[in-house]
């Protein structure tokens, strides 16, 4: 053995005495196998631990370049002495042997308060073992996004950070129909304020078919672009949102109870985790991910670029003969919490009815909205975790649900942030809409 590993240790603090603290970090490397093992004691309660970085001298080697990593890591961790992480540095930096001093930086995550990035692996029965946890999107294994595993078998989902922020929901503008991209978005986007009193996590992608291979055995039918890196189109595969959730699932009246015919169920079981569609502003908020502009890829902006330098897939930056199917999620750049192809590429299901309308923003446009909670803030009415609409009267009333984010068969201004479009939640007809769906799911107590 060489190379005497010293330790860096992180712990993340709430008020319980019995917080997870992470020491004597110590760790050594195998010069036959090039393995290194990082030893630590964990005090305190049990914690989801993490090996974000390794310093070669005082100097970050990168997260991406430690990934390569097995043990008590990355996962749920029992409180304890001699906890073993085991690191192939030879994996990650092929040709390169460490040499000199080199500490690793572990963090330890209350089991209520875990970290940014949750990935599940769809690769096998048991879901309580196909979960693992990453501080950073550059922590994930096997070179990260860029790998096409996560467009096939794995699931990458982002914690957003929406507890209890106050934001503008809507469009910019109420008198400027160029904030809306068409005038219809007046009357079903009009800016309201909106508070989430919970953070959640979200798909970094929609769902693909190579996902739903790997969680269901197959696919209904084949990709039209003959490959499974695609976003799975829901209609053309008979799996509408009655589908998805199970027919007379009963949101928002039943929650996030699904029919016992419900596709999310394999998704569940498969998974390990309460997942399901986003609401319409859970959407929206992680589409924006903090911005203001009409699209909220690349920071924000109101521009969504040409053929040659495209910022979002949609009819304008795409050729005619590539409009016919959705192209493999993270291909452009992500918005600033890392998410990609909200705005573009596919629409995707939300939970909510789609019904009431306004014109201005004193309207009270969730008059009848499903138990709707509102607060006063700064003169103006917050409405609280909203759900959508409860409509049950008239033929059809309850039947449309909320379609976000465009396609590449429509305009740039069916991509904005703000555009909301409807679906029935039983269609059927095969269209050129490509309606899709990404997860969501609370953030889970381990």
């Amino acid at each position: 053995m060489k190379n005497i590993i010293s330790g860096l240790a992180a712990a993340m603090w709430l008020t319980s005495a019995a917080a997870p603290v992470v020491t004597e970090v110590s760790a050594a490397q195998n010069p036959s196998t090039g393995m290194v093992e990082i030893r630590y004691n964990l005090s305190g309660d049990d914690a989801i631990v993490t090996l974000d970085d390794i310093f070669l001298n005082g100097v970050s080697i990168g997260p991406s370049n430690v990934t390569a990593v097995v043990g008590n890591v990355a996962r749920k961790v029992a409180k304890g002495s001699g906890r073993v992480i085991y690191w192939n540095p030879r994996k990650d930096i092929p040709g390169r042997e460490l040499a000199g001093t080199v500490k690793a930086k572990i963090t330890a995550w209350p089991t209520d308060d875990p970290p940014d990035y949750m990935m599940a692996c769809l690769c096998g029965t048991n879901s309580s073992n196909n979960v693992f946890w990453y501080s950073s999107a550059a922590s994930l294994p096997d070179g990260g996004l860029t790998n096409p595993v996560y467009r096939l078998s794995r699931y990458v989902m982002r914690r957003i950070p929406a507890k209890n922020v106050v934001w503008r929901m809507g469009v910019s503008s109420v008198t400027d129909p160029s904030t809306a991209g068409d005038a219809g978005q007046f009357e079903r986007g009009a800016p309201h304020y909106v508070k989430l009193t919970a953070d959640y996590y979200i798909g970094v992608y929609p769902v693909t078919y190579g996902h739903h291979r790997a969680i269901c055995g197959g696919v209904p039918a084949a990709s039209p672009s003959g490959s499974d890196e695609t976003p799975i189109a829901t209609i053309e595969n008979g799996m509408n949102y009655a589908k998805l959730r199970g027919s007379n699932a009963g949101w928002p009246v039943n929650g996030h109870a699904l029919a016992g015919n419900a596709y999310l169920l394999k998704y569940r079981a498969a998974m390990g985790m309460e997942v399901d569609l986003p609401t319409d502003a859970q959407w929206e908020f992680a589409a924006r991910a903090g911005t203001r502009q009409k699209f909220g890829v690349n920071g924000g902006t109101d521009n969504y670029g040409t053929q040659a330098a495209p910022i979002i897939w949609c009819n304008s930056t795409l050729p005619s003969d590539k409009r016919a199917y959705p192209q493999p999620p993270g291909l452009l750049k992500p918005n600033a919490w890392g998410i990609y192809d909200m705005n573009g590429n596919v629409f995707e299901w939300c939970l909510d009815q789609y019904d009431g309308t306004w014109t201005s923003e004193t309207d009270n446009w969730y008059a009848n909205a499903w138990n709707q909670q509102t607060e006063i803030v700064d003169g103006k009415t917050v409405y609280v975790d909203p759900v959508g609409m409860f409509l049950n009267t008239g033929a059809n009333t309850d039947k449309n649900r909320v379609i976000r984010g465009g396609s590449v068969n429509n305009g740039s201004n069916n991509a904005l942030s703000s555009y909301r479009h409807m679906l029935a939640c039983d269609y059927n007809t095969p269209n050129k809409n490509w309606g899709g769906f990404r997860l969501a799911c609370p953030v889970p107590t381990l």
